[in-house]
């Protein structure tokens, strides 16, 4: 159904978050995406809705005590060069 190759198919099924495929016409091109957890951004785009529910309760968390800070964690943000390669 969906033509992939073992190799691609290892991109999208039991992978991690931040895995998988792009389609651009004919090509199909892998990727993986280690974005830093203690950011903004992040807390924007997440879509994992464990995370969703961390970040409202810190954020009701922080505005009940005046602290501003939307980040998870530091620890979630380590990452290393092995997992670009």
């Amino acid at each position: 159904m969906l033509n992939l190759s073992e190799t691609q198919a290892s991109y999208v099924f039991n992978s991690e978050a931040g895995q998988g495929l792009i389609r651009a016409g004919v090509n199909v091109l892998p990727f993986i995406d280690k974005f830093p957890k203690d950011t903004d951004l992040y807390a924007m785009m997440t879509t994992n809705p464990d995370e969703i529910k961390a970040l409202r309760k810190n954020m009701q968390n922080n505005t009940d005590s005046g602290n501003n800070d939307t980040s998870i964690s530091e620890k979630d943000n380590e990452v290393d060069d092995e997992d670009y390669f």
